[in-house]
């Protein structure tokens, strides 16, 4: 039997109020490939138009830049709780996937890996690799519960039934692995959401349905609306403060190292990993001046950020009732000793 449970796990969090500044991130998220095989209607990673316009190159990530970035983590002096293997695209379009979550356990930099896919490139050679690797969990995003659908939301035809032989095979074999399956409510009916519940319960071990959320700054599709849930189908609660540049870390593709999850178009960038140091930019003024932004609530006077409804409708973390404490204690004696 399957668990209804969302891919966040609220048990254990640390209370970020309690704990920043944090010496090394909790989270890195790491893009093995910008480029994705999907055109999903309500992601601006399927929308090469929208790509080209924004001059985005699609790109795979090297595998020896890959092992760079492992071995920077090696320099903080406690493992990241979490490495995210995905971003912009598909990580599995990159053939060094298995080894990129090999050489993560090999150096022990992090507690936990996590890939998110679509799944459309599961077979059982490719899913013994991830579960060989040392996958700790995998989330699958579903685009729909037919061949119909599929090709309606994602642009793609499929072999629906193949794919689903596919998840549970990757589910009877996974070891270890914890084996998460949702899908984006892009106005599924209840017998739909019957169908998706029927079709995956005793083949994955989590499953879940998710909002579809206005999160993304300059992105627009007719079928994201502003609500009064969040992608958790949780009430929604407005923020001023953005958790995220607190306790996550950002990696894309090229090796440009960001703030936020949420940047699609790399517009927040704290450096290269080419030319810095992890540890460096984490450390870094210009990280500071933006974790000291938020803290003032001015986040909406950042012309990214002001676009972006990610702390809103996606982010469980709350800072706004202690943003001003929080800099005078830890942050107002760093700024001004420079």
């Amino acid at each position: 039997m399957s668990k209804f449970q969302s891919k966040i796990v609220l048990s254990g969090r640390n209370d970020l109020s309690e704990v920043i500044p944090l010496p090394i991130p909790f989270v890195v998220q790491i893009d093995p490939a910008n480029v994705c095989n999907f055109k999903c209607k309500f992601c601006p990673s399927g929308n090469e138009q929208l790509r080209k316009k924004n001059g985005q190159l699609r790109e795979i990530m090297n595998f020896d830049l890959f092992k760079r970035i492992i071995d920077n983590l090696t320099e903080f002096d406690a493992q990241i709780k979490c490495i995210k293997l995905w971003k912009d695209g598909e990580p599995l379009l990159n053939h060094h996937i298995g080894e990129m979550i090999k050489y993560i356990k090999l150096k022990e930099v992090s507690e936990k890996v996590e890939l998110t896919t679509n799944g459309y490139l599961l077979n059982q050679n490719l899913s013994d690799k991830l579960i060989e690797s040392g996958l700790d969990r995998i989330i699958i995003s579903i685009e729909g519960i037919t061949k119909e659908k599929y090709s309606e939301v994602s642009g793609v035809d499929i072999d629906f039934d193949g794919f689903l032989k596919n998840i549970r095979y990757l589910f009877e074999h996974r070891n270890k692995c914890i084996v998460h399956v949702k899908i984006v409510d892009t106005g599924l009916t209840q017998e739909d959401k019957d169908t998706f519940f029927k079709l995956f319960n005793g083949i994955c071990d989590e499953y879940f349905i998710e909002k579809v959320v206005p999160c993304w700054p300059g992105f627009e599709n007719d079928c994201i609306h502003e609500g009064e849930v969040n992608v958790w189908g949780r009430e929604l609660v407005k923020k001023e403060v953005c958790p995220l540049p607190f306790y996550f870390m950002s990696i894309n593709a090229n090796g440009n190292v960001g703030v936020c999850c949420n940047d699609w178009e790399q517009k927040i960038l704290l450096g290269n990993v080419k030319e810095k140091t992890l540890k460096e930019i984490w450390n870094g003024d210009e990280l500071r001046k933006f974790q000291i932004l938020q803290l003032l609530k001015k986040r909406r006077s950042h012309d990214v950020c002001k676009q972006c409804m990610y702390p809103d409708y996606v982010s469980v973390d709350y800072l706004d009732d202690v943003s001003e404490k929080v800099f005078e204690e830890s942050f107002k004696k760093k700024v001004n000793k420079k």
